[in-house]
């Protein structure tokens, strides 16, 4: 993502925490911030079919999926906004 894009989220998301929202969820969705796993695309073909096989195998498939990137999303987009800077190494959230 550029940072002229990431700013203008991050403005959106602060705009709705200051009217009041308190759910990160909220805040992300008026941001226009999705996740839709089924749509992603991988570099190898090969890659790509071992990985939609292995989601598809598992309970909840692509939806349960979305939930964990869309909680990885908020959590690390409700830290930035209580940090007022942006991360700048990956965050990986303990599961």
């Amino acid at each position: 993502m550029s940072k002229s894009y990431t700013t203008g989220m991050l403005d959106r998301v602060k705009l709705f925490m200051d009217q009041g929202f308190l759910r990160a969820e909220d805040c992300l969705e008026a941001a226009g911030v999705t996740v839709h796993t089924i749509q992603a695309r991988c570099g190898y073909a090969s890659d790509e079919a071992m990985l939609v096989e292995q989601i598809r195998q598992k309970q909840g498939k692509f939806e349960r999926l979305d939930k964990v990137v869309q909680a990885l999303a908020a959590c690390t987009t409700w830290c930035c906004m209580n940090m007022m800077t942006p991360l700048t190494e990956p965050y990986i959230l303990p599961l």
